[in-house]
């Protein structure tokens, strides 16, 4: 049976024959018949400026040089004209991609993931038929959006020495996802095939994903789901793989996978909350056939014992089976067969079409859509109707500022200059020796140098301080005079920033920040990208060219709002686009540009090393009309050194050494103990510090510790255990860390997580009295516990606090620190290294040991409870003159719902053991609290304890999540989920009558130009005030820029109408809405009254009768056309949009006539439907205006006609019930008839 090879490092440019050819050339003794191609795909290197590609392949015949050397899995050939050799392997360890997708076409990557004792490939393949592999030669082809590629790992278990366990195999799936790019900021949506342990490392990937730092969230956030083969839920049959592995050191691995540990329960409902607050979509595949058991015979371990189930379909369906069986897939094999398919098994295309269910999920963005805009019936956004396929695109380059402007936009650096602004300034004429220096270099490179200049130094010697004082200083402008020869001259920077956003840390990030700078500096090089923009966004251009014939015919287009309306989404330039502009820019020949870039911080790039390094070399080897000169910061990494070991350049702690001295000397007085012997260490300290103050900090705590703990101050004595002590501290931070951990008694081990956490999850700041609270409510379970505590807290004798502050420190080993700013006492971590370190995938894992695999509380479950039970205790401690610290502001509230919210997401666990009894939040039940604010697992969780929460309760549910969308307690997606929940679950949103009219009214806020006063009673419906009042700055200050959808906390018109169609699902299904809206509790107005235009006509087909009366006697169509009124600019337009103008195409076929509005400016509706070419001709076919009978007698009287009379059976007499009082009716009837005449005429001639 021939095995299944790797080739690696194959050219980029090479097709399945090249790469035979190749292939050939290289292994010895082979030719091309004997190779036989499965795949041939670019390898998973998005940083890769000269991409190679990856091969999966079989042998007839086998090498000697492969086959003489059993004990090998890789083997390398050196090709002639290739720069890297070509590797084959067979481990394929790591991430293999099995087909190329276009770039136009490719949205999703899946990877694969295999078992227990299993191979990457192999345990995908028919045993016996090493040709076909079901993922790789069926799947592509019915899947052509997505990408396949395989991760393998050493799961091997018989005589393997490995004594790695679940989290150290989900750490290091991480550092893949991280290296293959789907961190950034704009990568491909993810979904997993698992098998059997493959599945639990993707599960505790995951949730170390869900509380990790943000490029481990950026990943988490793009997964859409997955399908689960044979992933135990609740643990597996595994005594016999015990039975064979003894005492291995890989025995713990299985016990951890047996259904007699805990572990796995655990894990499992972590991660059934954290994919279900994601939406995640989960396909659960289980067997139902026996596996053979392990069976010890003639020396040899074979599986021909006796059969049973592995894992059983509870476990593998996470007990889903046999209740909920939309999400399962029974395959009928055993555990290891069950994902090996032959080519003929109808299980592939069954698998093919659930994965498609997975690649369909797109969760609702923040606008409450799915996927990108749309618009309907082929209309532009300005109401033109267009076919963009045909237009023939303008010249670009022929509108220098605009197209600039438009690129400027789109590039979308928004956070260019942060990092700079946070950098410390230097201290007045720290840094004046880099100029003046001779021996330093740098003025006479930036006055006549070229290439690459580098400034080195480790972590906490000065390198950003330093590159900011080079950027502000006026002398490198002056000396770089004499370089920059043509009038095209940019300076541009990027400051890397590890704790920062993607944006500050990405090469993508990079690159929008670097042509944003450079299109600013000079606009005229937007004319590099035109070919690009052509080639990637024709439809776009081809609406340019509509701009340019529009603005012949209007000369008062203002550019920016030109540049608003024809904008090139953010999101749409892709790293590569992004890439392919900058090296555009390097490669033209179209004019002289001179280029100084300044990069600080090479080494927090949040990609490989190699990469950002290669990038630099190549910025400044392209031959063009683009010079480039680069002076950049970092770490002095070995591959760097190898990269510009050979550029000019220092390294800054060489020039920083007094500082350290001096440093040391005001740290160590006389009355250090031990200080002789300390001062003796004084130049073995400066020479390892390598200019860090951090680690000198470090070394300085840790042998005053060592005194501290001495029998003997005697300096004779000292000095060699200090100076031992000395050799045996790390030079790294991190290490330096570890070291700390380590040595923590177990006794701390709980406090230190606890307080670590909080101070990384925390926005503010952490008091020391606060601290003891938390650390005391972190061991709560209950809420009657947690209610016992907090009361033991709050009658706490002050000096036994006092101990207990003290004691923070030890608790930390001296990682955090206690601070005061004259006010309060607070905690702070000693630095950002530190956050770094406690935000790493395996720090729980690193500092609780065992304990670390069942904990699931974080940072944001302790504030949480911490600011549940403040909440509590508030009016208690105001009585007892305590207010100060107790008084729960609205960034109190906000800090409650923010770490409510976050615990649930990135623990997967909810709250609900510690609110269920607690007091009420923000005025709220718990059921209602859970809902207004979108905790989804708490809401599931009251649910099942009782499944009528929601169907049982009274009414207010809509009003309050509307007041939490005010607050920013919840975002909108947010908002639409929850009432998706709560209708699904039985809530009788028609109880909420008011709260829907106001949900109406908003959405036709949206786009208005001022906040008018409420005219009737629907205006003033009980959220309103509050939102008035919120946003009355935006709405009514004139110098204020909006748009249409500008957004009013948070939520844009969009937003509205998607929540609102949610809620609507809770009157009936389409067909029954609109009959439920013509019967409004007393007093109120019918749906379709109120109804925004985008809801007008899903209203009216539903049964809605337009022609009711509402407790004003109006018509739909009445308070249609008043509404507009009210919404109209100051100038008096009306709003005629593509939403207004079908809303009242709708109501006019649907027979909808005028019963109280005649002050209306009809020739102002018409002649804006007119300007945006909507066709009208409907207009004069229903004879609008039309009135009710008794208005079209007032009409007829005074000679005013209709531009089609109604015939008499079309006349319609409002029910008498409905009419309110005729006096009032007719006194506004009459006083307006001339205006109805003046109004009438104009309508005619326009119709004309």
């Amino acid at each position: 049976m021939s095995k299944v090879y790797r080739a690696t490092n194959l050219p980029g440019h090479v097709d399945r024959l090249g790469a035979l050819e190749l292939l050939a050339r290289c292994l010895p003794d082979i030719t091309l018949d004997d190779i036989q191609l499965g795949s041939l795909a670019t390898a998973i290197e998005p940083w890769a400026l000269t991409p190679t590609k990856t091969a999966t392949l079989t042998l007839k015949t086998v090498p000697a040089t492969i086959s003489e050397d059993q004990n090998s899995t890789e083997w390398v050939f050196p090709a002639a004209g290739l720069v890297r050799p070509v590797v084959l392997d067979t481990h394929f360890y790591g991430l293999t991609p099995l087909n190329e997708v276009e770039e136009t076409l490719h949205t999703d990557d899946c990877i694969v993931i295999s078992g227990l004792a299993s191979h990457p490939i192999g345990s995908w393949q028919p045993r016996g038929q090493r040709s076909f592999m079901w993922i790789r030669d069926s799947l592509p082809a019915m899947l052509p959006r997505v990408r396949f590629i395989l991760y393998g790992y050493d799961s091997r278990l018989a005589g393997s020495k490995s004594f790695q366990v679940i989290p150290d195999l989900a750490l290091s799936l991480i550092n893949e996802l991280r290296a293959g790019g789907w961190g950034s900021q704009s990568p491909k949506s993810l979904l997993f095939l698992a098998h059997s342990l493959g599945g639990v490392i993707l599960k505790q990937a995951m949730v170390m994903l869900a509380g990790s730092g943000e490029i481990e969230r950026q990943i988490i956030s793009g997964i859409k789901g997955g399908v689960l083969f044979g992933v135990p839920s609740m643990g597996m049959e595994v005594s016999d793989i015990c039975q064979m592995l003894g005492e291995q050191p890989n025995r713990a691995l299985v016990d951890n996978l047996s259904n007699r540990s805990d572990y796995i329960p655990s894990l499992e409902k972590q991660f059934e909350g954290i994919s279900y607050v994601r939406d995640m979509v989960l396909i659960w595949a289980y067997e139902t056939e026996q596996t053979p058991t392990l069976l010890h015979s003639d020396g040899q371990w074979s599986r021909s014992g006796p059969g049973s189930v592995m894992v059983s379909p509870e476990s593998a369906t996470g007990g889903r089976y046999p209740f909920h069986l939309g999400y399962s897939l029974q395959i009928n094999h055993d555990h290891s067969n069950m994902v090996k398919f032959k080519s003929s098994d109808r299980e592939i295309q069954i698998l093919a079409l659930r994965i498609q269910e997975i690649v369909q999920n797109s969760p609702v963005d923040e606008k409450g859509k799915n996927g990108t805009t749309q618009q309907s019936n082929g209309r532009a956004a300005h109401g033109l109707v267009i076919d963009l396929e045909v237009a023939a695109p303008r010249d670009l380059a022929d509108d220098v500022a605009w197209f600039s402007a438009v690129l400027l936009k789109s590039f979308a650096a928004p956070q260019r200059n942060e990092r700079l602004e946070q950098i410390d300034r230097n201290a007045d004429h720290t840094f004046d020796w880099a100029f003046e220096d001779p021996s330093i270099g740098l003025s006479s490179w930036l006055l006549k140098g070229e290439g690459i200049f580098w400034i080195s130094g480790k972590p906490g010697s000065g390198k950003s301080t330093m590159l900011k004082f080079v950027w502000n200083d006026d002398r490198v402008a002056q000396l770089l005079d004499s370089w920059e020869a043509s009038e095209n001259k940019v300076i541009a920077n990027f400051f890397f920033h590890h704790r920062g956003t993607l944006a500050q840390k990405s090469f993508e990030g990079l690159l929008r920040s670097v042509l944003s700078q450079i299109l600013q500096a000079q606009p005229k090089t937007c004319v590099f990208f035109r070919e690009i923009v052509e080639a990637t966004f024709p439809k776009l251009v081809a609406r340019w060219k509509l701009r340019e014939e529009r603005n012949k015919a209007s000369k008062s287009q203002d550019p920016d709002s030109d540049v608003e309306n024809f904008e090139i989404p953010a999101d749409a330039w892709t790293q590569r686009l992004l890439k392919d502009c900058l090296k555009a820019v390097m490669l033209q020949d179209k004019m002289d540009v001179d280029i100084f870039f300044l990069f600080d911080a090479l080494d927090e790039y949040d990609g490989p090393t190699e990469f950002i390094a290669d990038f630099l070399k190549q910025l400044v080897n392209t031959i063009s009309r683009t010079r480039v000169k680069i002076l950049f910061s970092s770490r002095p990494w070995k591959i760097f050194q190898d990269e510009f070991k050979s550029c000019p350049g220092f390294e800054i702690h060489k020039h920083t050494e007094n500082d350290i001295r001096q440093y040391m000397l005001n740290f160590i007085t006389p009355e250090t103990p031990g200080e002789e012997a300390l001062l003796e260490l004084t130049e073995d300290i400066v020479r390892r510090s390598q200019g860090v103050f951090l680690w000198v900090k470090l070394v300085l705590q840790e042998l005053v510790l060592a005194v501290s703990l001495s029998d003997s101050t005697d300096n004779q004595i000292l000095g060699p255990k200090l100076r031992e002590k000395l050799k045996r501290l790390p030079d790294q931070l991190d290490d330096f860390y570890d070291a700390i951990i380590e040595r923590l008694p177990d006794i701390y081990r709980w406090e230190t997580y606890v307080l670590l956490e909080a101070l990384i999850r925390s926005r503010d700041k952490v008091l020391t009295l606060d601290a003891l609270e938390i650390l005391a409510l972190s061991r709560a379970t209950t809420a009657k516990e947690a209610t016992r505590i907090f009361k033991k807290e709050m009658q706490e004798d002050a000096s036994v606090k006092e101990l207990r502050i003290q004691d923070i420190k030890a608790i930390s080993g001296g990682l955090i620190e206690l601070l005061d700013d004259g006010e309060f006492r607070y905690l702070q971590l000693m630095h950002q290294t530190v956050y770094e370190f406690v935000e790493r995938p395996q720090f729980r894992h690193s500092l609780l040991g065992l304990r670390g695999k069942t904990t699931i509380k974080n940072g944001h479950s302790f504030l949480c409870i911490w600011y549940f039970y403040q909440n509590e205790w508030r009016n208690r401690e105001i009585a007892n003159n305590k207010a100060s610290r107790f008084v729960v502001s609205y960034q109190d509230e906000t800090e409650l719902v923010f770490h409510a919210k976050e615990a649930e997401r990135t623990t997967g666990i909810s709250q609900h053991s510690i609110f269920a009894s607690g007091p009420v939040m923000l005025g709220w039940p718990l059921l209602m609290f859970a809902i207004a604010i979108g905790l989804r697992l708490l809401v599931r969780d009251i649910l099942r304890e009782n499944a009528d929460a929601i169907a049982q309760w009274d009414s207010g549910l809509l009003p309050a999540m509307v007041r939490s969308l005010e607050r920013n307690f919840c975002k909108p997606i947010e908002a639409i989920q929850m009432t998706s929940v709560i209708v699904k679950n039985g809530y009788r949103v028609g109880r909420d009558w008011d709260g829907i009219l106001d949900l109406f009214h908003r959405i036709w806020q949206k786009g208005s130009k001022s906040d008018p006063a409420p005219k009737s009673s629907y205006l003033a419906a009980p959220m309103y005030e509050s939102m008035r009042n919120a946003n009355h700055k935006l709405l009514t200050d004139a110098s204020t820029p909006r748009s249409p959808n500008t957004k009013l906390n948070g939520m844009d018109r969009e937003n509205w109408v998607a929540f609102v169609l949610e809620a609507l699902k809770g009157l009936g299904d389409d067909g029954s809405l609109g009959r439920v809206g013509n019967n409004p509790p007393s007093g109120k107005s019918p749906l379709l009254h109120r109804s925004p235009p985008e809801l007008v006509n899903k209203i009216l087909v539903s049964g809605a009768d337009p022609n009711i009366l509402d407790p004003t006697g109006s018509t739909a169509l009445d308070t249609f056309l008043d509404s507009l009124s009210l919404m109209s600019s100051k100038s008096g337009k009306l709003r005629t949009d593509e939403a207004v103008y079908d809303a009242f195409k709708s109501l006019l076929t649907h027979g909808a006539i005028l019963n109280m509005q005649l002050d209306f400016p009809f020739d102002s509706l018409v002649d804006g439907f007119r300007e945006l070419s909507y066709p009208i001709d409907f207009v004069k076919e229903y004879g609008f205006p039309k009135w009710s009978k008794e208005n079209q007698e007032v009409a007829s009287s005074q000679n005013i006609t209709t531009l089609q009379e109604a015939p008499l059976s079309q006349e319609v007499t409002p029910s008498q019930e409905q009419l309110p009082p005729q006096q009032d009716i007719r006194k506004h009837r009459y006083s307006a008839s001339k205006r109805v005449r003046r109004a009438v005429g104009k309508l005619k001639s326009l119709i004309k």
